[in-house]
């Protein structure tokens, strides 16, 4: 098979919303992380997997130390929002989102995080002490090598929507932006505007990382509608199913003769926008949510006179979330010739058995010594292993079962099993 250059693979890996990121001597400070737990239940999680999860939410760069017991990890990375525009403004981008399992990293190693800020939302003003600015696009946040872009700023009458994660929304003749190469897995673009002046100059909302943002619309003779946010996605890495990376709502301008009605932040942490009506001097769009990715809110008018501003959204900050097995849990197990599921019969052929949540290898005991034929034996998540056992003495036998996780030289886990041998039916 044709190997592709490290050139290739970055443009390949580009145009997919990853980037190659050299991975640098540790030198940043070590990370701070907010540490919970949870068992797997199949739905969030492998089943009898017990799992460590790491969050990082601090806008900045540091150092982890993977455990020494850990071959691999499941990792979701978020970039922060893009901001929301002012004036004619539409709704910021989400940051991507990469929600990735099985990543392998060397135990006891030393990786770069990096956790992304929200872009800065934009400011149009004629009020003192409070200056006009650009809406910026969200920063990436990053897990040694695989980096999740910052999300597109939102368009407005005179500056084009920025790309990112997800693409910012439309506005005015600027358009909408794409997001990452419209690559569904990270990011979606941004929705088109509406330009007609008469129903407020309707914005496109910013997109999310399940769904484009919502394009600028009107009903002839009734109303305009700027965007909402494009729909964020669910992660369950840390075993509650959650929302990230949302698309902020685009703004409405205003001032036509028909209202207008401002979009919806997308689920996931977007702000929702902001409209103008004739008795505002202040108009302000909400932040995206704090380390969702969510894209900031797009801000309308008022016309620009003196004591009055227009602000949209900043972009929510980007997380990045680590989890892995840390532990596992097992009941015993029998399969054919059992009499129930803690008596066995003595010298009836019984399969042993396992399930477990790690890839590696499994020998069984009894009374501390290999049952014949059950030595190294493979275990792959969600499969069950069986030993082919026949108890030889009655009464209580304990059976241990003793855990190598690949990749790990120590002892993983040890299980103890105890089951009671009886007489056949039947036996003299």
């Amino acid at each position: 098979m044709r190997r592709l250059s490290r050139k290739s693979l970055v443009w390949a890996l580009a145009l997919a919303g990853l980037s190659i990121i050299s991975a640098p001597t540790a030198q940043a400070a070590p990370c701070v992380s907010t540490t919970s737990t949870f068992t797997g239940d199949g739905t969030n999680g492998l089943i009898n997997a017990v799992y460590t999860v790491h969050t990082f939410t601090t806008v900045t760069s540091c150092d982890w130390t993977v455990p020494s017991s850990v071959p691999q990890v499941d990792v979701l990375i978020v970039g922060g929002g893009g901001g929301g525009a002012s004036w004619v403004g539409a709704g910021g981008g989400a940051g991507a989102m990469i929600d990735t399992t099985s990543v392998s990293v060397t135990p006891s190693s030393v990786i770069s995080i990096t956790v992304g800020s929200g872009g800065q939302g934009a400011i149009t003003s004629d009020r003192a002490g409070l200056a006009s600015r650009y809406a910026a696009n969200g920063s990436s946040s990053s897990f040694g090598a695989i980096s999740a872009a910052g999300g597109g700023r939102g368009g407005q009458w005179d500056q084009a929507a920025g790309s990112g994660g997800s693409g910012g929304g439309g506005a005015g003749n600027t358009g909408a932006t794409p997001g990452s190469a419209s690559n569904a897995l990270y990011g979606f673009a941004g929705g088109s505007p509406n330009i007609n002046f008469d129903y407020g100059y309707p914005t496109g909302g910013g997109g999310g990382a399940g769904a484009v943002g919502v394009a600028g619309t009107i009903t002839t003779n009734v109303s305009g509608k700027s965007g909402n946010g494009g729909v964020g996605k669910i992660s369950r890495i840390n075993g509650i199913a959650t929302y990230f990376a949302g698309g902020g709502g685009g703004g409405c301008h205003g001032n036509g003769g028909y209202v207008c009605i401002v979009g919806s932040g997308g689920l996931g942490g977007g702000g929702t926008g902001d409209g103008w009506i004739a008795s505002d001097t202040v108009v302000n769009a909400a932040d995206g949510e704090a380390n969702t990715g969510g894209g900031g809110g797009g801000a309308g008018g008022p016309h620009v006179s003196s004591g009055t501003s227009s602000q949209g959204g900043n972009g929510g900050s980007g997380i990045v979330i680590v989890r892995y097995i840390s532990d596992v849990t097992s009941t015993p197990s029998l399969g054919s010739g059992r009499i129930n599921q803690t008596t066995v019969a003595f010298r009836t052929s019984t399969q042993l058995q396992v399930n477990l949540p790690i890839t590696g290898k499994v020998t069984f005991l009894q009374f501390g010594k290999q049952i014949p034929g059950c030595r190294n034996m493979a275990l792959t998540p969600g499969v069950t292993t069986n030993c082919q056992w026949k108890p030889m003495t009655r009464g209580f036998i304990p059976v241990t079962a003793m855990v190598y996780q690949s990749g790990v030289s120590a002892l993983y886990k040890r299980i103890e099993f105890r089951f009671f041998s009886i007489s056949r039916s039947g036996v003299r």
